[in-house]
């Protein structure tokens, strides 16, 4: 795989190979020499980081919550929102109990 530091950056603009659709993600990395199966795992990659950002970020919360810090509670619960809104399906359960826990305050 070429590497950007050997990549000229006026001729060739770096592209976020975490924002490609599979297909786009594919075909980049096929014009890079890379095999196609390495475009999943690549998105599994990607995934298992954003999941574990928000079970780090779940985890703040909860002593956030313990320690009655509710102002920077709700503003972690946001971050989360966001992150979660990111990744398919629904919202992690782990969160829902947050955000209740949360505005039961």
């Amino acid at each position: 795989m070429t590497h950007a530091s050997s990549l000229d950056a006026e001729s060739k603009p770096l592209i976020r190979l975490k924002n490609l659709p599979l297909p786009e993600l594919r075909a980049q990395l096929l014009a890079l020499g890379e095999p196609a199966f390495r475009a999943e795992q690549v998105i599994k990659w990607v995934y298992q980081k954003r999941v574990d950002e928000v079970r780090a970020w779940q985890r703040e919360v909860e002593g956030l919550i313990g320690n009655g810090d509710w102002d920077k509670s709700e503003s972690r619960l946001e971050d989360i929102k966001r992150w979660e809104a990111t990744l398919p399906g629904e919202m992690f359960p782990e969160t829902k109990a947050l955000i209740e826990r949360q505005e039961k305050g």
